[in-house]
């Protein structure tokens, strides 16, 4: 017997759940891009994509099931209430299951399976209906999911390594005792004003990036990798006289903890045995006349030892001094033949481009001012 309209056939079903699992996909993968991955290989558009529509194929048979009960509805939900607490208790499970490889799973996963599971659990019922849904709906919503996972695969969830002087403090600072420059903001320095003057590197409040762009074997699309530190020591002096900056590379992280252990201890700068990077410069020194809180800009080169080899950098640099602080954020970029460092790739899952950007940015405070 042919169905009637009233009870629609088992490929409507399917269909409609189909359906309703390509609408949640596209949801998904629109809001993880904020979100952190854990990990980029597994976590990312297109495994979510994939993992919605797999969702709605089953809400699709499910709702065939139940849709003949007196009271289909409540025991639709019940599935999908179920189907969810599955899902949470195997993430909840594998996080805290010694030695797990990730962080921070459950809270990329747990909030994007709610809105898939709930977005199914509305649509499929209504999407079952021919009426609501044409045939060649389900079919093409499935391939624009998929092309769009594909597409964002990687992108959006990188941190940003890049670095900016910080705004001026409001109000401006005043006057030292005695009527030592202090850094007042609008007061006019002159070179002899800081002769012999040294500049201690504050470490927490100093940062120093990088930024590499790689392929992951399983993702379409290129992404950023940065890491980045706040353990940054070392003196600068702005009359000429020596200024050397250490950055210990053990303390690099990124938003991925299986790659900060391989760059510390197997590929790439391998940091375990090579700790330090370390830049050292004796050109330094103020403008003739430097008027506090106005930004200087300039091209800075020097030498930078990385892995034991030492080799001259430029660095494209702004600097800013007030309140007895000097702020510098300072961007340049290398190859890692420069400093003989075997590039950080891995056969068959991960290769990185040539080019490394680094970013810092320093805070370094007149000694004797705290």
């Amino acid at each position: 017997m042919a169905p009637t309209p009233s009870t629609p056939p088992a490929r409507d079903h399917i269909l409609g759940g189909l359906g309703a699992g390509a609408l949640a996909a596209v949801a998904a993968a629109l809001v993880s891009l904020p979100l952190r991955s854990p990990n980029d290989a597994f976590f990312n558009t297109a495994s979510i994509t994939l993992g919605a529509l797999l969702v709605g194929l089953v809400a699709g048979l499910a709702w065939q099931a139940l849709h003949r009960r007196p009271h289909p509805l409540p025991a639709f939900a019940g599935w999908l209430a179920a189907g969810f607490a599955l899902v949470a208790l195997a993430t909840l499970a594998f996080e805290a299951a010694p030695g797990a490889p990730l962080d921070g799973v459950a809270t990329f996963v747990l909030p994007l399976a709610a809105l898939v599971f709930a977005a199914v659990g509305v649509l499929t019922p209504l999407l079952a209906r021919p009426v609501v849904r044409p045939v060649w709906s389900a079919p093409v919503a499935t391939v624009a999911a998929l092309a769009l996972g594909m597409a964002l695969a990687g992108q959006g969830d990188a941190q940003s390594g890049r670095l900016a002087l910080p705004a001026l403090p409001e109000p401006p600072a005043s006057r030292g005792a005695g009527g030592q420059a202090s850094g007042a903001a609008g007061e006019i320095l002159r070179p002899h004003d800081v002769a012999g003057v040294v500049f201690t590197v504050v470490p927490g409040e100093s940062t120093a990036t990088y930024t590499v762009r790689e392929k992951l074997a399983r993702l379409p699309l290129p992404s950023n990798a940065v890491g980045r530190t706040t353990a940054i020591t070392g003196t600068i002096r702005l009359d000429g006289g020596p200024s050397t900056i250490t950055v210990d590379l053990r303390t690099l992280e990124s938003d991925q903890p299986m790659r900060d252990r391989f760059i510390r201890e197997r590929g790439g700068i391998q940091s375990e045995r090579y700790p330090y990077a370390q830049f050292s410069v004796t050109q330094l020194d103020l403008p003739s006349e430097y008027r506090v809180g106005e930004t200087v800009s300039r091209a800075v080169t020097g030498m930078m030892k990385i892995r034991e080899v030492e080799r001259p950098l430029t660095f494209q640099v702004e600097a800013r001094f007030h309140d007895n602080t000097l702020f510098i954020v300072g961007r340049t970029d290398f190859t890692w033949a420069d400093f003989d460092i075997p590039p950080p790739n891995i056969a068959g899952i991960v290769q990185v481009e040539d080019t490394v950007h680094i970013e810092v940015l320093i805070v370094a405070r007149r000694d004797g001012t705290g």
